[in-house]
């Protein structure tokens, strides 16, 4: 931007950023004035002072004071001031300064242009290198991961094929596999068949034998009676001995007992009769004497007090001595029937399995689960139940009356 400062004398021209000094005549033209001027230059910053004649300049130019905008293009400013000059070497001179200066200062314009373009292209070059490192690595850690499942996946085939080929050996054997597993299910079910069966009779063998056994020793205290009780132990040995034929090892080791059993028979025949009795307070019921206890406790506490006395808890084996004891006593009172070595599997104190039962309706319940009752190990005959059905299983620790059996003295 120029300003020109008019007056009735001269006009000011005042140009920024203008050289220290020029002596050269200036020629200057613009479209609103032209000028012929003879400068005096002086340096002012930040602006250069030309003094111009006022009747040197027309074209719009008054002497009233006033400002002037020139608007003019540098190239030519350049050109119109070198026409100015009063000699045409400096007017040709000044006008090349003034366009190198011109250039030189497009041409720093430039350079700075394309030093920024070129900063700007290597920050881009710098970043389009660290993608590229980037993607190659992650396309390194592909590539690994294609080998790596590459790999597995032909481990997979390979296991797949062994087990193709298990299978069809597998196939093969299938149906002859049914075929002995069905015959060995048939030939098992034969073999649980033929021991259930066994056991059973091993089990009666086992309770005629207990019995027979207790018969024998109660024939040692016989009187009247013997040749009765001989006559039909001998035929309850001789069916034992017609089942034993068909047992094993374990019916011939019956059968022998029952022949020692059998020359204790014959003995017992040529034995005179004698009269037995009971102690003083006991009870006698055909071989056997009874004593009911006047104190409570457990049944531990009861089989302990019957020991003590020669005794133990009452064992029963026939509906008599059932009916007997029912009526012998009027209190609920332990008798020695227990499944405490197995729940469920109820044996009386010398070891002989159950046989005959006198259980009330739904018992023995073990309590029903409920653990007010514990566990109900231990048997009981109620006061106020029937002859016939009178058991309960109880808590062997709960507190009762027992009664105590031990055989007839001489």
């Amino acid at each position: 931007m120029r300003q020109i400062v008019a007056s009735a004398q001269s006009v000011r021209l005042l140009c920024p950023l203008a050289p220290v000094s020029w002596t050269s005549p200036v020629s200057w033209t613009s479209p609103h004035l032209i000028c012929s001027i003879l400068p005096t230059w002086t340096h002012k910053a930040p602006y250069s002072t030309f003094e111009i004649p006022a009747w040197l300049c027309w074209n719009g130019l008054t002497s009233a004071p006033g400002f002037m905008e020139i608007t003019s293009e540098w190239a030519l400013l350049g050109y119109r001031l070198s026409t100015c000059l009063g000699s045409s070497q400096r007017r040709f001179h000044g006008g090349v300064v003034f366009v190198l200066g011109l250039l030189s200062v497009f041409l720093l314009a430039g350079l700075i242009g394309l030093g920024v373009h070129y900063h700007s292209v290597r920050s881009s070059a710098e970043d389009i290198s660290v993608i590229i490192d980037n993607l190659t690595e992650r396309l390194q850690d592909s590539n690994n991961k294609f080998c790596s499942v590459s790999e597995e996946r032909d481990l997979l085939l390979a296991n797949l094929t062994e087990i193709t080929k298990e299978m069809e050996k597998l196939q093969s054997l299938s149906v002859h596999n049914s075929v002995i597993m069905n015959n060995l299910t048939e030939r098992l079910q034969d073999s649980n068949n033929n021991l259930s069966s066994m056991s059973e009779e091993r089990d009666l063998l086992l309770a005629n034998l207990t019995e027979i056994t207790k018969e024998m020793e109660k024939l040692q205290s016989l009187s009247v009676h013997n040749s009765v009780i001989i006559n039909n132990l001998t035929e309850r040995l001789q069916d034992s001995n017609n089942k034993l034929s068909s047992m094993s090892e374990e019916r011939d080791l019956l059968l022998a007992n029952l022949t020692e059993i059998t020359k204790e028979m014959e003995k017992l025949q040529s034995l005179p009769v004698q009269k037995k009795t009971c102690p003083a307070g006991w009870r006698m019921f055909r071989r056997s004497c009874y004593l009911r206890s006047n104190e409570s406790g457990s049944w531990f506490t009861g089989r302990q007090d019957c020991r003590e006395k020669g005794a133990d808890l009452v064992v029963i084996d026939s509906t008599e001595e059932q009916t007997f004891l029912s009526t012998f006593t009027e209190v609920a009172t332990w008798i020695g029937l227990t499944d405490r070595d197995e729940e469920g599997t109820w044996k009386w104190i010398d070891g002989t399995p159950l046989t005959s039962r006198y259980w009330r309706s739904n018992q023995p319940d073990n309590g029903n689960g409920d653990p007010q009752w514990g566990e109900e190990d231990c048997v009981h005959i109620r006061a106020e139940g029937k002859t016939g059905d009178n058991w309960n299983d109880l808590s062997c620790d709960a507190s009762l009356r027992w009664i105590c059996e031990k055989n007839a003295g001489l």
